[in-house]
């Protein structure tokens, strides 16, 4: 314990300066005449990007709600943990020190025990338990997904002891939650995510019509009982129609410029931790077969990573999904490829070994094969809903999506099934969908849409590029602060907060899903 209090020492002197301007130009912590014991959630997390968001949305929120603000942690804790951590917050170490700054005087740890006994009737299969509700709730997909991220693994085994317990933990997390909602008048909450088991927290603050937040440095949303996942991809193109047109031809113009960037091969605005452009000039012709049977790649998400980020699709996993394609490999005359997504890699590599040992048909592309070597050698790129569907598709390459809420889903320019059955089909059927043409100024559009209206931008301009510059890694450790407090400008921030002020006041209370934009405020 005396090592990781020095170590919080250490930790709170680095982030100093970011604590000082936090009371000087952003706590502000004067004594509030509001008498309310109403209090609004913030997550308690580690990753300091965000306590730069926070940092911005308390006093926002505490004026907006009539509420005082109070930060609760997402995991549970056995009562040495707590008591640790009780320490650490007596003594202002550590995250507590930061989250006082501005203006977070309250914390909740949640507890690591059994709260209740219970009799659960355990789901049958994947597809039921990816629907189980617990106590009205749906929490099937937050489980399974933590549980895959937690362990690193691609699938679950629903009968293995070890998942059960799992499964038996998760409901004594959710428990934790609701004994804080029950004890406290909660008004709003704000959390960094919409996935895993805290994504509970969200949802069980809907069903009781409380205001839902998801908020990061690339993102806020306002989230709602219909629309509870962090992205809602069937309304971009929807949005965009509605837009004004001079908005609209700006967006365009911005759109072919990122993109003439792109494919010159520059490491450029969406390509989050990539090293190497996919759009590098380096040309392979030898994987390919050169033969007329038709080319089907398949481009693999990263295994582990929470599959059902934007909701249940048509199958459990991406290990569910590589395996079908396996099968179906082996029933068809087409010419089968594979490359591996190239974040988290390393953790998917014996997965994709075991996947080419298993199914003979497919042939390994390498994760940093230029798409100018598929380009007029394969003929359909299977995916899930990764940026590959725009890459691909200004290629001229046909791209098949795998969910009825992927980023391209409201577009035009890939092929977007609408159920599992339909997407059987198609699969079958490959040779009907040669001439699919793919709409090239619907590319444009959702390039805007996806990167640059409801792009990652809205703290900090060029988001990609200064977090690139300062090390994708560092992101969420403690130099942001230090590139923060360097990049600070009162003119800006007093700006922001207006435009941030106005959207959550018309954002209250309302049951429609909505993202903060720069550019629509």
């Amino acid at each position: 314990m005396l090592k990781s209090i020095f170590e919080n020492v250490l930790w709170v002197l680095k982030s100093r300066k970011f604590i000082d301007l936090n009371y000087k130009n952003l706590g502000d912590l004067e004594q509030s005449n509001n008498k309310s014991d109403s209090i609004i959630l913030f997550e308690f997390t580690p990753m300091c990007s965000s306590h730069i968001v926070f940092s911005y949305l308390v006093k926002i929120m505490e004026k907006i709600y009539s509420a005082s603000s109070a930060a609760i942690t997402v995991n549970t804790y056995n009562k040495k943990r707590r008591i640790f951590y009780k320490v650490l917050s007596h003594l202002n170490f550590s995250y507590f020190s930061v989250y006082r700054s501005f203006g977070v005087n309250k914390f909740f740890v949640l507890e690591g025990k059994n709260l209740v006994k219970r009799n659960i009737k355990f789901p049958k299969n994947k597809l039921e338990f990816l629907e189980y509700n617990y106590k009205n709730i749906r929490v099937g997909d937050l489980i399974y997904d933590s549980y895959l991220r937690y362990n690193y693994t691609h699938t679950a085994d629903l009968k293995s002891a070890d998942f059960k317990k799992f499964f038996c933990n998760s409901l004594d997390y959710f428990d934790s939650v609701r004994k804080v909602f029950k004890q406290n008048n909660v008004k709003a909450i704000v959390l960094t995510h919409t996935v895993y088991l805290h994504g509970y927290i969200g949802r069980y603050a809907l069903s009781k019509n409380i205001d839902y937040y998801c908020a990061g440095i690339s993102h806020l949303i306002k989230l709602s009982k219909k629309d509870h996942f962090v992205h809602n991809h069937k309304l971009y193109k929807l949005v965009f129609d509605k837009l004004p047109k001079n908005l609209k031809e700006k967006g365009i113009s911005l759109a072919k410029k990122d993109i003439k960037e792109k494919l010159s091969g520059s490491v450029s605005f969406n390509m989050e931790n990539l090293q190497v452009s996919p759009f590098n000039k380096k040309i392979d012709d030898s994987i390919i077969d050169k033969n007329s049977k038709i080319k089907v790649l398949v481009a693999t998400q990263c295994l582990v990573d929470s599959p059902h980020a934007f909701g249940n699709w048509f199958f459990g996993d991406f290990g569910e999904w590589l395996e079908y394609l396996g099968k179906l490999s082996d029933k068809t005359d087409y010419d089968w490829y594979i490359k591996p997504h190239p974040n988290n890699y390393r953790r998917n590599t014996d997965f994709i070994n075991a996947f080419l040992k298993k199914y003979k048909k497919f042939k390994l592309i390498p994760t940093t094969f230029s798409h100018y070597s598929l380009q007029k050698k394969i003929d359909f790129v299977l995916t899930n809903w990764g940026n590959i569907g725009i890459d691909l598709a200004l290629l001229n390459i046909k791209v098949i999506n795998t969910h009825t809420n992927g980023r391209f889903c409201s577009f035009n320019f890939n092929i977007n099934p609408s159920s599992s059955i339909h997407y059987k089909k198609i699969l079958n059927n490959l040779a009907k969908y040669k001439n699919f043409k793919i709409n090239k100024k619907e590319i444009y559009e959702a390039y805007f849409m996806q990167n640059i209206f409801y792009g990652p931008g809205w703290m900090i301009p060029d988001y990609t590029k200064e977090m690139r510059e300062l090390s994708w890694k560092n992101k969420d450790k403690v130099l942001i602060y230090e590139y923060w407090v360097k990049k600070f400008n009162k003119r800006k921030h007093i700006d922001l907060t207006n435009k941030v002020e106005r959207f959550l006041i018309s954002k209250k209370n309302s049951n429609v899903w909505s993202k903060f934009s720069i550019l629509d405020n």
